[in-house]
């Protein structure tokens, strides 16, 4: 029976006196792939030479030389498009392949020990067995996808004000929520592992770090992902879970209650990612990681956006209140709801690196994703959509509309000549586009969440 869990401080934080309460579910491993016994013949027929032929290095990784064939495993899958389509989903392009590769290299790292320049073939390992029975649990195992995770962020302490400081929780449907970290919190995401050599490895890493991942009060994103996640690399479902931190970001920024501010940040803080899978009604750690640079300094520079002064400190926690729940519409389940995710996260891009040529098209993206349907544009291009959508969605008179409209011509121009002609040069002029551009798209992100909110 699936376990579920109610967190303390239930709280969905409202502006009015009226409270309601939300649940971050816990769910086991549930969902399986039906793959036919055939084509599970097929795969452990195909795996065992490959096995044979499969090495390691420094005694516990994979020789990724020696795997290539793993790759003609997909081959399988071509006249299969129910089960190709998805496995996709769950792992991407090249399913089996990074399937297999991962999760043999999951098995070495949790059983083998480290030790450098030691190689040789896996079956030589006592843990891995008869190369026969080896595929046969590979394929077992693949069966039982997609698997249950919570992926932790742990955000930056200079975030610690974004949720007010009179609530512990925000939950934003039942996989996303903020929350501090409190010892019931440390106890149920604990950060040490159930296997031995794991427990080693994750000891010489805090030694060499020196700090602690989870500190008291620190404020975690927490999102719960089905599908896949390896020991190494960015997978799908290590995607979506990011996706909804940058959705969050994007959000709150639509909101006016969050700012990207100008600071210069040289290195980030030591923002992490730790990943926790459902195993036997418990949370364990299999998986630590720091959080891409780009996105770690973009986080390093949000701050509280006050609106040039006009949100005074003592109203600071009601904006606050105000911008979550702005952003929760946005986590609700639907085509809707994920368009305007991805649509955020687009304009979280934009604003998380520093090429500005780049930024630009993300944020033409953004607003392309809310507002443009390149069936639907027929005669008047998706270039007019988007200019007479995008006036019609957030101007507030006949004047105000034209003035939006003109200006998007202007911007639509600076898009076309980065894409189509390859420029590559910023000019002052195109610094103010910029701008413009990712204030509309901020509006237009408001405006539709509203709309959402009011449905």
């Amino acid at each position: 029976m699936p376990v579920n869990f109610k967190c303390r401080s239930m709280l969905i934080l409202a502006t009015t006196d009226v409270k309601t309460t939300g649940v971050f579910e816990i769910r086991e491993n549930t969902l399986a792939l039906e793959i036919h016994e055939k084509l599970q013949s097929h795969l452990v027929d195909r795996l065992v030479p490959i096995i044979r032929q499969l090495q390691y290095r420094n005694g516990c990784l994979l020789n990724l030389n020696t795997a290539n064939d793993l790759m003609d495993l997909d081959d399988l899958l071509k006249n299969r498009r129910q089960l190709s389509e998805s496995l996709t989903a769950i792992l991407g392009d090249m399913p089996l392949y990074n399937f297999f590769g991962d999760y043999i290299s999951r098995i070495l790292s949790d059983n083998a020990d480290w030790e450098e320049g030691k190689s040789g073939k896996i079956t030589d390992l006592p843990f891995i067995g008869e190369p026969q029975e080896f595929a046969s649990k590979l394929v077992k195992a693949l069966g039982t996808l997609g698997w249950h995770y919570t992926v932790t962020y742990v955000l930056p302490q200079s975030l610690n004000w974004l949720l007010p400081p009179d609530v512990e929780q925000y939950v934003f449907d039942e996989n996303t929520r903020l929350i501090r970290v409190t010892e019931q919190i440390r106890s149920e995401f604990p950060m040490t592992s159930h296997n031995e050599r794991a427990r080693r490895r994750e000891g010489i890493v805090a030694y060499l770090m020196g700090e602690d991942s989870l500190p008291e009060a620190r404020l975690l994103f927490q999102t719960q992902v089905t599908g896949y996640i390896g020991v190494f690399g960015t997978n799908e479902a290590m995607r979506r879970a990011e996706n909804r931190l940058k959705a969050l970001i994007g959000f709150l920024i639509s909101a006016n209650t969050i700012k990207v501010g100008f600071k210069y940040i040289s290195a980030p803080s030591r923002n992490e990612i730790i990943v926790y899978e459902k195993h036997s009604g418990v949370w364990e750690i299999t998986r630590k990681d720091k959080i891409e640079d780009d996105l770690s300094k973009l986080l390093d520079r949000l701050e509280v956006n006050t609106v040039d002064g006009k949100i005074s400190d003592d109203i600071i926690t009601s904006w606050l209140r105000f911008g979550l729940n702005a952003s929760r519409p946005g986590f609700a389940s639907g085509k809707a709801c994920d368009r305007l995710q991805l649509a955020a996260k687009w304009l979280v891009d934009s604003y998380s690196n520093n090429q500005e040529l780049l930024g630009f098209v993300q944020a033409m993206v953004c607003l392309e994703i809310i507002l443009g349907d390149q069936e639907d544009s027929g005669e008047l291009g998706l270039g007019a959509t988007i200019r007479n959508r995008c006036a019609y969605l957030i101007g507030h008179s006949l004047d105000d509309r034209e003035e939006i409209s003109e200006q998007l011509r202007a911007i639509y121009r600076v898009r076309s000549k980065i894409v189509h002609t390859g420029k590559d040069r910023f000019t002052r002029d195109d610094y103010v586009m910029l701008f413009l551009l990712r204030d509309y798209c901020r509006r237009a992100l408001a405006r539709e969440l509203e709309i959402i909110a009011k449905k």
